[in-house]
């Protein structure tokens, strides 16, 4: 039994050692699933108040409609996955706000399906 072990544990670092030099063949790939939180009515509001936003420039930041962001914040609509992603990424660094929204009022005059003419300035 100790020899096995050994010998598993001998493998183990002569693969490690392979890995280093290049020898990707012996390696393998993990992928480890960090799932993103789960936020709240009050933690969307909370976010969007510490960006400084109103809810139409934190709507054009989101790609939503201010409507969308008012919906969010009092509970009547659940935010899906890749709106929770970027949420997430927002809050761990508020300077992509302010990237994503001039961007976005640069390319496009209004958030999808919201017919409020874009207010350059209004945020």
């Amino acid at each position: 039994m100790e020899d096995t072990l050994f010998n598993e544990l001998m493998r183990g670092l002569e693969d490690a050692i392979a890995y280093e030099r290049g020898d990707t063949s012996r390696g393998r790939t993990v992928l480890v699933w960090d799932p993103v939180p789960e936020y709240s009515a009050q933690d969307v509001t909370r976010i969007r108040e510490s960006l400084g936003k109103t809810h139409f420039s934190f709507a054009i930041v989101m790609g939503v409609s201010a409507r969308t962001v008012q919906a969010w914040e009092a509970g009547r609509s659940k935010l899906s996955g890749p709106v929770r992603h970027l949420l997430y990424l927002v809050e761990q660094d508020p300077s992509l706000a302010g990237k994503l929204e001039y961007q976005r009022k640069t390319l496009d005059p209004a958030p999808p399906g919201d017919s409020t003419p874009n207010q350059a300035g209004s945020g």
